[in-house]
């Protein structure tokens, strides 16, 4: 793809440098796993690529609006400048993108916390395990009791299942990490090991596909969508979750919160290597939709609730918006103004502050 280079600040540049708070409050080891995963990045052992178009709309032309994510490892971020999908053109390849989920994803992400440790807290009255229950028992109210099986692609160690699970509804979910795998497992719930395909090896089909925070992961959203639609019933739904573009990313005057869901005006700090893409409801939506799916219901944040169309015939319709790249730059550029305004930056130094003072 050509590239137009348009940077949002010094701070998206590639030095190898993560966010300061970010390292700060990583552990030894997880630093070193962070450490060793840019070292094999940089020796060529795990692979990153580039887009030969747009997944959405096909288009040749983006603007390139960070060189970074986070943690400081590279991740090229473009906006489309036919429809406006952003995404990353620096993608791991699914060889390489299995790999950093075996070996490096758990200690860098999670911090290596204990596998029993994360389901305790994942699965407490307070998690958002049960508020993701909720949400999706709300929207789809009687039509839950019909739901027989549900399935979840990345499941980690299923806790997003328990509660189906606990309402007597059957369960399987797939992931790559025996560890926290097994940690489910005990609890009674079917998990395999592998991605979508070993769920669709099973020959069995949901009634519910949960994808949360797995979907901006694929790298063929078409072909994974596919795979989807193949595993569900005739009337089957899927409830997608995504860490939503416009929401989590907004100006300290315009923060919302809901549901334990928080906007943030770094927008380098939602930014991650292993997230292909950074998804509004409307590009879900479209890439959904094309794919022989009608959306129930859904939000910016983005938490959507899908379902089978009646039409079998998948359709590709024209995704080409002239205002799409510009609006969604602005806005970006807005936030990252925003984020390094004497205000935000004076807040940000009294912070640090109060964290010495309570760490001394």
């Amino acid at each position: 793809m050509k590239k137009t280079d348009n940077i949002l600040s010094h701070r998206f540049r590639n030095n190898s440098k993560g966010l300061f708070l970010t390292n700060r409050k990583m552990s030894l080891r997880a630093k070193e796993t962070l450490k060793r995963l840019k070292e094999e990045i940089n020796k060529g052992n795990i692979e990153q690529r580039e887009h030969e178009s747009c997944p959405l709309c096909f288009g040749k032309e983006a603007i390139l609006i960070a060189e970074k994510d986070r943690y400081g490892i590279p991740c090229e971020t473009v906006i489309c400048k036919c429809c406006g999908l952003v995404f990353n053109d620096s993608f791991f390849d699914e060889v390489s993108l299995e790999v950093v989920y075996e070996e490096f994803y758990g200690d860098i992400n999670f911090d290596g916390v204990a596998p029993e440790g994360s389901f305790f807290k994942r699965t407490r009255p307070d998690a958002y395990s049960w508020k993701r229950f909720a949400f999706i028992a709300l929207k789809l109210d009687t039509i839950l009791k019909e739901l027989k099986t549900i399935f979840e692609i990345g499941c980690r160690d299923g806790c997003n299942l328990l509660p189906f699970y606990l309402a007597g509804k059957e369960v399987m979910g797939c992931d790559f990490d025996e560890e926290y795998l097994d940690v489910g497992r005990r609890r009674g719930l079917n998990l395999l090991r592998g991605g979508t395909d070993s769920l669709v090896a099973s020959g069995r089909q949901a009634d519910l596909i949960i994808l949360s925070h797995v979907f901006e992961h694929f790298v063929d959203i078409d072909k994974s969508i596919a795979d989807v639609r193949k595993m569900l019933t005739p009337r089957g739904y899927v409830y997608v979750e995504v860490p939503g573009l416009l929401n989590w990313n907004r100006k300290r005057s315009d923060f919302i919160s809901e549901d334990g869901c928080k906007s943030s005006n770094n927008f380098l700090m939602y930014l991650q290597s292993v997230h292909n893409y950074c998804f509004d409801l409307e590009k879900v939506s479209s890439f959904f939709e094309r794919n022989g799916f009608e959306m129930v219901i859904g939000d910016e944040w983005v938490r959507a609730l899908f379902r089978k169309s009646d039409s079998t015939e998948l359709t590709k319709g024209n995704y080409y918006n002239p205002n799409s790249a510009e609006r969604i730059l602005a806005y970006l550029q807005t936030v990252e103004r925003d984020f390094r305004s004497p205000t935000t930056q004076l807040n940000r130094f009294a912070r640090k502050l109060l964290q010495k003072a309570l760490t001394t």
